[in-house]
């Protein structure tokens, strides 16, 4: 249960302030140019989220794989991690030029931040 949390605060992040200037995302034109031919990368996780609407990777050694869309201004993604189903999820999505941000909860929640490696 303890692995299980601490992947959970890895993948959904820490509210916290940040000294740095990110810029919303407001369309998915936007989202792919930064997203389309890249890996996210955190600390144990590597997600790709390609622009046929999946995203597939490994967190803490197990598979993910989900499905995405554009809603309203966010990113509203479904996950697995392994066979645990993470739900649906609508997501801010802001980028300062290194880093893409999700917020979790339509901006409410918990970030998580994501370095860019080009595949």
């Amino acid at each position: 249960m303890k692995f299980i949390l601490f992947f959970l605060f890895l993948l959904i992040g820490v509210k916290a302030f940040s000294n740095e200037k990110f810029d919303k995302i407001s369309n998915e034109v936007d989202f792919l140019e930064i997203v389309d031919g890249h890996t996210l990368i955190r600390p144990l996780i590597k997600l790709v989220v390609q622009n046929d609407g999946s995203i597939t990777g490994k967190a803490a050694f197990r598979a993910v794989n989900g499905n995405w869309s554009w809603d309203n201004q966010l990113f509203c993604r479904t996950l697995f991690w392994g066979e645990r189903d993470l739900g649906l999820n609508c997501q801010l999505v802001e980028y300062n030029g290194e880093i893409i941000r999700f917020t979790a909860d339509e901006g409410a929640g918990a970030f998580a931040d994501f370095t860019i490696e080009k595949n």
